[in-house]
């Protein structure tokens, strides 16, 4: 009963509802019973309202799907939020498999063209280079170092 998404939606909105409110009550108590402000701690209010104002918007959005729900007993919108669901479910399983992906070629650019090229010498690095050429980013230039294959391929070869 836990996994189910409806279950799973309700918690995100509770949690985020519970959170934005905690931070904004903390943010006016503080406020009101300090009269002067230093430049961190303002800095740390603008910090924690941007952080309320995520989970506000995080917990508007799945009030919405959570509309879905409700919406499912209407016979003709019904089929549709179910079909919009397993649509739902199927671009999560392609994002998930992008991520495995990007993932791996990461790991092997990095091993095999960490030494070579700046652009995979430690991971993170690597990773930004990778993503760059998945979205097909046909301006990454390869330093003028000879590699095996072309890198602005790859870009090519995996958005095909």
């Amino acid at each position: 009963h836990c996994c189910d998404i409806w279950n799973v939606i309700d918690l995100i909105i509770n949690f985020s509802v519970v959170s934005w409110l905690s931070i904004s009550f903390y943010q006016m108590v503080r406020f009101k019973s300090y009269g002067h402000l230093t430049l961190n701690d303002l800095w740390m209010e603008k910090t924690a309202q941007e952080v309320s104002s995520i989970l506000a918007a995080i917990g508007l959005v799945a009030s919405w799907l959570r509309l879905l729900y409700f919406s499912l007993r209407i016979p003709k919108v019904g089929p549709l939020v179910i079909g919009m669901l397993r649509m739902y479910k199927d671009v999560c399983y392609y994002v998930l498999l992008c991520c495995v992906l990007v993932f791996g070629f990461t790991t092997a650019f990095e091993i095999s063209f960490g030494e070579i090229d700046p652009a995979y010498a430690g991971y993170p690095t690597a990773l930004f280079s990778t993503i760059r050429l998945s979205l097909n980013n046909l301006e990454f230039h390869d330093n003028n170092i000879f590699l095996p294959f072309p890198m602005k391929l790859f870009g090519n070869a995996l958005t095909i």
